[in-house]
C-alpha cells in the first residue's frame, strides 16, 4: 500500500505498464490528470466533497482512458491539450470504501496521465468545480485529497 486517505482509501499501487496494457484491467473506472505549468500544479475545488483533487473523472461508455483524460482536464479547468501532448504515467490501483453511492468496499483501477501546460485557459466555475489554483506544493490552500497528493509526487 503507498497511502491511505483520511476516508480509509487507499492507493495499493502505481503500474508502471504500458498504456496498452490498461485493457488487461478490470475495472478501470476513471482517469486523472497531473497538470504542471512553471513547476505548479493544477488542482481544482471538487464542491461536492469539499476538496481540492486532480482533474479527471469517470470513464464513459466507448470513451478510451485517454479520451475521459482529455475532455476531463477541460470540462473541469477550461484547459485543452492535444491527445499527443498527454504523457501516460501508470495504473493506479485502488481500495475504495463504501459511499452512498457504491455500498461495499471495491477494487477499482484507473489512468494517470501528465502534461505540461503552456497557455492557461479563461475557468469558468460550474456545477461539480468552483475554482482552480496552481499549488507549488507548499502553500496552505486547505484541504488536499490524499491520494491525489501523494500522486503528485509520484507522477
Amino acid at each position: 500500500m503507498l497511502m491511505q486517505d483520511a476516508h480509509g482509501n487507499q492507493l495499493l499501487a502505481l503500474h508502471r505498464i504500458e498504456e496498452a496494457e490498461l485493457s488487461s484491467l478490470a475495472p478501470l473506472t476513471h482517469a486523472l490528470v497531473v497538470a504542471r505549468r512553471r513547476g505548479r500544479h493544477l488542482l481544482v475545488f471538487n464542491t461536492r466533497r469539499q476538496c481540492w483533487e486532480l482533474a479527471g473523472g469517470m470513464i464513459d461508455p466507448g470513451e478510451t482512458a485517454r479520451e475521459c483524460a482529455l475532455r476531463e482536464l477541460e470540462e473541469e479547468s477550461g484547459l485543452v491539450c492535444a491527445s499527443l501532448d498527454l504523457r501516460w504515467v501508470g495504473a493506479m490501483k485502488l481500495l475504495l470504501v463504501p459511499t452512498q453511492f457504491q455500498p461495499s468496499v471495491r477494487m477499482e483501477y484507473g489512468a494517470l496521465y501528465a502534461v505540461e501546460i503552456d497557455n492557461v485557459a479563461q475557468f469558468v466555475p460550474n456545477e461539480e468545480i468552483s475554482r482552480v489554483c496552481w499549488w507549488d506544493g507548499v502553500e496552505s490552500i486547505g484541504e488536499i485529497a490524499g491520494i491525489d497528493q501523494k500522486l503528485l509526487e509520484l507522477a
